[in-house]
């Protein structure tokens, strides 16, 4: 009969070793997960926000929800990207980012806008530019031939 504690055990220390590793694999595929649900947590929170009351359902259609409260002034505000195409609009020419940006500065709810999120302008200006929307000229943006024709 062997005196040998492994032969009687159980486990081993083989066994051990592979939960301990199975272990250290779960939980860095966990963290990996958990990084991108907080990745999409906040996707779907900044759509939500610039999206007003539409959101995206887990079919992928769009929902609205019908609230009976009146909206406030925050959500009845001009959508940046909107504001950014206006501006050019009525300047009549190509503007920088700094005159789109300094002119929007005038409007108390942009330039509260810019002051919470100061990125969101240079983001709302790379998708209008990604979108056709808007054209770069030199330094300057201007309205795409599109968005001219349908400004008129």
């Amino acid at each position: 009969m062997p005196n040998n504690t492994a032969d009687r055990a159980l486990l081993t220390l083989s066994d051990v070793w592979r939960m301990e590793e199975e272990s250290r694999r779960l939980k860095s595929e966990r963290d990996i997960l958990d990084a991108k649900i907080r990745n999409l947590e906040n996707r779907l929170a900044a759509a939500k926000y610039f999206m007003g009351d539409e959101v995206i359902t887990s079919t992928g259609t769009p929902s609205v929800s019908v609230s009976t409260q009146p909206k406030s002034e925050v959500d009845n505000r001009e959508p940046l990207p909107d504001a950014i195409l206006r501006t050019i609009r009525e300047a009549g020419q190509p503007l920088t980012n700094i005159e789109i940006r300094r002119t929007l500065e005038r409007e108390p709810v942009h330039a509260e806008r810019f002051e919470s999120s100061p990125n969101y302008f240079y983001t709302a200006m790379r998708r209008l530019r990604n979108r056709d929307f808007l054209i770069k000229v030199g330094n300057k943006f201007d309205l795409s031939p599109e968005e001219k024709g349908n400004a008129a």
